[in-house]
């Protein structure tokens, strides 16, 4: 659903059963997307884990829940990562970035003043609301 949703957007995208990736490890998914400069789209929340995926390994990761949520909440939260990403695809190099099933997004990596986590919520016909510090802004 969702390699269809990118392609049909104009997504050069490439899944595991196209790239003979199927039923290989997790470390390998990862390898091949930062050997083919790819980000890494998935359902596998095992890949937020920093101790086991690096961020200095990370070409990008966009975990996308697997749960049950609002379908249009996590295609718009998907389109906005995407409008975020494609155009400035090496700003977001060692990001992880997970979108729940209710469209909220969560952006980690590291920035000017360190590693940083983001929360986002985005709103219909307006900007997304920032979480800082547990509260909305």
């Amino acid at each position: 659903m969702v390699a269809a949703f990118l392609r049909e957007r104009g997504f050069n995208v490439k899944t595991a059963t196209e790239t003979g990736l199927v039923g290989h490890s997790d470390e390998n998914h990862l390898a091949a997307a930062h050997r083919n400069n790819r980000v890494l789209i998935t359902h596998d929340s095992d890949f937020l884990d920093d101790r086991r995926f690096p961020e200095h390994r990370n070409p990008g990761l966009v975990v996308i829940s697997g749960g049950s949520g609002s379908t249009g909440e996590l295609v718009e939260a998907i389109r906005v990562v995407l409008e975020l990403i494609a155009p400035f695809r090496e700003v977001w190099r060692g990001y992880k970035i997970a979108i729940a099933a209710d469209g909220h997004i969560t952006m980690r990596g590291r920035s000017y003043s360190g590693r940083e986590t983001t929360r986002y919520r985005m709103t219909r016909n307006g900007p997304a609301l920032v979480w800082v510090d547990d509260e909305l802004y």
